[in-house]
């Protein structure tokens, strides 16, 4: 009995930190939210600013402190007090050494409705804000802007300005930690004949400039990146060549010598529908290794702001899963994580969601193999799109325990091959007692089955080519439905 009493005691403890290492937070709001980039402190705090569109002209910034738990410590909302418009934006924060935040956007505080100057606040980890400084550009609509410290713990923020569709210029601006400007440049278009926007940027292993990750005079969409040299004055030197993936890339130092970047497949696309993932090259933008997943028929889009992160020589890339263009925040979507060893095989690939729209912003890899998803969800229920901000700890195995707290917790479900022909394999975490159905696009019901955790194979060899809904049930009631195609 005693042992019994002490292996009882072990499961309940061992539960309990399993049970840590993952968790699903949803923050409703009566505006529509829009997520930035997460920031993790050295004590596992977790810090994201939040876009808070509160009509067609005003908005105001919402900065969220979080535990290691993801329980709310702290909020802090930024008002608008602009005289003239009310564009303000903030999407970066950036943790300094001393131990503050330093948070990056951009405001409209000119007659003129396009003119937007380079706002910077400092904060304490408290929340408290230190200063809040604004600096003139005389450009417009600066967007797509991260931030990244150099080898002399300057800060460099960069991004887009103009509009992104004709013409747009790249800014760069440095800062100390204590969020003074030192300097700035717009690479303009004179050096190309189009418009520029500015991905990512890496600081040259010899500090004799940087690497920009840009979509460099690209006219036509969805041509590909390049890589660009520009030196500690922010000039261009030279286009060193094109890269394999495009469209909000990220990008990181994989060795001294090598250089590891992740966003869509321009080659092996048809129109919108793209493949995404991880490309390995050197300096000179010579291709040494790739890996693209998702099927070349479902638009794949990258996260907004941070698509992919390393712990040691491990890669975790992560993407929104059928998020149509013209229909963001409409149609049931996914988030799909994918963990790479440095060879570029597959440790393990998740689907999370897909019970209602979800799209990542931002990922952040923990110390212990763990990964935080922020991003945009909306519920298909209601008759609007309203966006509200999600945040999801999925464990190092890649799992993710609901959190009966909160009531639309995205369940983990994988739907493979889509399209398929005489079957297809759901994988999918469900109560007990649920089941599939099968619907033709005429809502007949044309399957049911059974299903339990883990994977399930469906039998469709009676079924006819075409597409069905499918619902998964448990009680009567749906927890989660979407498409499936016959070929």
């Amino acid at each position: 009995m005693k042992n019994l009493f002490l292996i009882c005691i072990f499961m309940q403890l061992s539960w309990a930190s399993f049970a840590q290492d993952s968790f699903y937070k949803e923050f409703l709001s009566n505006s529509n939210d829009h997520a930035g980039e997460i920031t993790v402190y050295d004590n596992g705090d977790i810090y994201f600013p939040v876009l808070r569109l509160n009509d067609d002209t005003t908005n105001s910034v919402k900065i969220y402190k979080l535990n290691s738990l993801g329980d709310t410590l702290k909020t802090l909302v930024i008002p608008n007090t602009n005289p003239y418009w009310g564009t303000q934006k903030m999407f970066n924060l950036h943790k300094c050494d001393e131990g503050t935040l330093l948070g990056f956007g951009s405001t409209n505080n000119h007659p003129e409705w396009y003119i937007e100057d380079v706002w910077v606040v400092k904060l304490d980890t408290a929340l408290n804000i230190l200063s809040n400084n604004t600096y003139f550009t005389g450009l417009s609509t600066l967007n797509i802007s991260q931030t990244i410290t150099n080898y002399d713990y300057d800060i460099i923020y960069y991004g887009s300005t103009g509009d992104p569709i004709s013409n747009s210029n790249q800014f760069l601006f440095k800062f100390n930690q204590n969020g003074d400007s030192l300097f700035a440049r717009i690479l303009d278009d004179t050096l190309t004949s189009g418009w520029e926007i500015a991905w990512d940027i890496l600081q040259a292993k010899d500090t004799s400039g940087y690497f920009l990750i840009a979509e460099w005079n690209q006219l036509s969409y969805g041509s590909g990146n390049e890589l660009v040299k520009i030196n500690n004055n922010f000039e261009f030197i030279e286009l060193v060549g094109q890269l394999k993936a495009n469209n909000k890339t990220t990008a990181y130092w994989y060795s001294d010598t090598t250089i590891i970047v992740a966003g869509l497949n321009p080659t092996n696309s048809t129109g919108y529908f793209k493949e995404f993932g991880p490309s390995l090259i050197d300096t000179s933008c010579t291709l040494l290794n790739e890996y693209f997943f998702s099927k070349p028929d479902t638009i794949n889009f990258p996260g907004a702001f941070r698509c992919m992160d390393l712990l040691n020589d491990e890669i975790f890339v992560g993407s929104t899963f059928n998020l149509p263009f013209g229909q963001i925040g409409i149609e049931h979507s996914w988030i799909l994580l994918t963990k790479l060893d440095p060879n570029f095989n597959v440790l393990w690939q998740k689907y999370i969601g897909g019970d209602n729209f979800y799209m990542l912003m931002s990922m952040k890899v923990l110390d212990d193999g763990s990964c935080l998803i922020l991003g945009n969800t909306n519920n298909l229920n209601q008759p609007t799109v309203k966006y509200n901000v999600f945040l999801a700890k999925v464990g190092p195995n890649g799992q993710l325990l609901s959190n009966p707290e909160t009531p639309q917790s995205p369940m983990e479900v994988k739907i493979y091959p889509n399209p398929g022909s005489d079957y297809f394999m759901l994988d999918v975490h469900v109560p007990e007692k649920s089941t599939l159905s099968l619907f033709d696009m005429g809502g007949n019901l044309c399957h049911t089955s059974p299903i339990q955790n883990g994977t399930n194979t469906i039998n469709t060899q009676n079924l006819l080519p075409g597409m069905y809904v499918f619902k998964i049930l448990n009680k009567g009631k749906v927890l989660l439905d979407g498409k499936w195609v016959k070929e």
